[in-house]
């Protein structure tokens, strides 16, 4: 009886460290910003790059997942823990390049930077938050590289065309926020490697960073107007 008992405690704890979130695949996928090297990136948004999609499929023979800029990228043969990707290998669809030289240097630097799409057997972390019914994808590549997607469209415009402004930049302790036009719903702070560090669901006029390290933050604003991402130096 003990040994039966030691035997589905082992299969319980291994079916929950390899159970898929099944939120994966439930969900369309739109990339909302990359930061490379502690860099930010957002995607482009233009009459030929709307938006960049990234889905998850599942089949009799393996899991998958697409995305695509100008031309498409598949990750193929993934095994999806409850906490990591495992991608054997990847494909590039050929298609026409795009015409605008943002729109391919973003893919190369999306394909190339953070999937190393030319190279086999990745790993990348992953973790889907959830808040105000929308979900958050934090993908993590072995190089520490976020590349960070919602299931809701991120805004096109930017903070400047909603007149909501945040200062100073750098900032030692509090952070302003100037909100002329927009309804802030939440507000996010994350550090350099996509780790939510600060949340507040008020419409706020200022953000106490005091207590956080010096380094990179991204201030994420959910407004009635979209999504928006601001990049702060903390000092």
């Amino acid at each position: 009886m003990k040994k039966i008992l030691i035997t589905l405690l082992i299969s319980m704890a291994y079916s929950f460290n390899y159970a898929q979130d099944p939120q994966l695949f439930e969900n369309d996928w739109y990339l909302h910003e990359l930061i490379i090297d502690g860099e930010s990136h957002l995607p482009p948004s233009n009459d030929e790059v709307e938006y960049i999609p990234l889905n998850f499929y599942s089949d009799k023979f393996s899991d998958r997942f697409d995305t695509i800029v100008c031309e498409g990228l598949t990750g193929d043969n993934i095994t999806i823990s409850a906490v990591d990707i495992f991608v054997e290998s990847f494909l590039i669809l050929i298609d026409e390049p795009c015409n605008l030289t943002e729109n391919n240097e973003y893919e190369s630097l999306y394909y190339g930077g953070f999937f190393h799409w030319q190279e086999a057997n990745k790993t990348f972390d992953y973790e889907i938050t959830e808040s105000d019914n929308t979900l958050t994808l934090t993908l993590i590549n072995e190089d520490g590289n976020v590349a960070m997607h919602g299931n809701k469209l991120l805004a096109s415009q930017g903070f400047e065309n909603t007149q909501t402004f945040i200062y100073p930049n750098p900032v030692q302790k509090t952070l302003y926020i100037e909100n002329k036009t927009a309804i802030i719903k939440k507000i996010s702070v994350y550090g350099a490697s996509g780790k939510v560090l600060l949340q507040s669901n008020d419409n706020t006029s200022q953000v106490n960073l005091e207590n956080l390290s010096s380094g990179l933050l991204f201030v994420v604003l959910e407004t009635d107007q979209g999504i928006f991402t601001k990049k702060v130096v903390k000092n």
